[in-house]
């Protein structure tokens, strides 16, 4: 904490001494100059000292405190120069790293989030969680240089099929090898599920929902899934995407993100029985200890730049004494589904 230095007799005593030297010689005046910024000049501050995945720079002053035993999760899906409605360019994601880091803001990995869901476990004070949805090989092109620039972890959730079985017409997914490389960085891989990322008829006049999140139309049978077979066909594909995600890069944190945040309460504890113990939706707010269902903000949106994404984050802060707590921490607005 810097020092205070209040104003003495001590210091008024020399102040009036000099004063009347001044008034008898240029050379006094010199002297009292030197002599007044050597009583108001502080000592010199110690050098700030790095912190485990911190966004402060060993030079940096310490950072400002947003908000305390809470932790924010972004949210990005494909990086490309061309950018689109969900598609930014590398050079914007590396601006909004960079934002990070000046704004004073601590990027954890999955590892710290599942502890800190969890069990409760403590994390830095502006903990932030960076994560992309459906395992585009452009994170491996683009995302993954930049984190490593920064000393960023990242969690990507692979829509595990499409690595198993690439579509030639299809946007270029992550490959098993590419996983293991990243992993050895402090990436980490979670299920976007094996193959329930689309929509599916949920009736005979093909109403479009999410198939994850809804029994199905089994044109064939002329009718809708038992609960039963609802049940039995989501658990069939969290297992195998979760035993892909074991057989092939070995023991990760079992996270599941829902496809267009879509999820009920039966999906929950299907996923539960199967091991998971996070499960990450696309409405935005903050995130408290031993809650395992997160919310995200989506930060992967072309209008965001660095400073914009700053000014998101700061609708999370905590109030300062004397403000009401509505202009600060409690923020929550629902965010469309991806």
């Amino acid at each position: 904490m810097r020092k205070e230095y209040p104003f003495t007799h001590r210091y008024a005593a020399v102040l009036v001494f000099c004063t009347l030297l001044l008034l008898i010689s240029p050379v006094a005046a010199a002297v009292f100059r030197q002599h007044e910024r050597s009583l108001s000049m502080p000592p010199s501050l110690s050098t700030a000292q790095p912190v485990e995945q911190t966004t402060a720079t060993p030079s940096s002053p310490v950072a400002p405190r947003h908000y305390r035993d809470r932790v924010l999760v972004l949210m990005y899906h494909h990086i490309d120069p061309r950018e689109d409605p969900m598609t930014i360019s590398p050079s914007r994601f590396s601006d909004q790293m960079d934002a990070l880091q000046r704004g004073g803001y601590h990027v954890i990995g999955m590892d710290k989030l599942l502890d800190f869901a969890v069990d409760g476990e403590p994390v830095p004070d502006n903990a932030v969680v960076i994560t992309f949805d459906d395992g585009y090989e452009s994170f491996y092109r683009y995302a993954y240089p930049i984190l490593k620039n920064h000393h960023f972890s990242a969690t990507n959730f692979i829509i595990v099929k499409a690595t198993d079985s690439p579509d030639p017409n299809a946007l270029p997914h992550l490959t098993w090898a590419e996983m293991r490389q990243m992993r050895e960085d402090g990436m980490r891989f979670g299920s976007h599920t094996y193959d329930l990322h689309h929509m599916a008829a949920v009736n005979a006049s093909g109403l479009l929902q999410p198939a994850l999140a809804h029994p199905i139309f089994l044109r064939g049978k002329g009718r809708v899934e038992t609960e039963r077979e609802y049940e039995e066909r989501v658990r069939n594909d969290l297992a195998l995407a979760q035993e892909r995600l074991d057989a092939e890069l070995g023991k990760q944190p079992r996270v599941l993100a829902f496809p267009y945040g879509a999820y009920n309460d039966t999906v929950v504890e299907i996923g539960r029985s199967l091991g998971i113990q996070l499960f990450f939706t696309v409405k935005e707010g903050f995130n408290r200890p031993k809650h395992t269902v997160l919310d995200r903000i989506n930060a992967g949106t072309p209008t965001l730049t660095g400073d914009g994404l700053l000014d998101l984050l700061h609708r999370y802060d905590e109030p300062s004494p004397g403000v009401p707590a509505s202009a600060g921490s409690d923020f929550v607005r629902a965010g469309p589904p991806m």
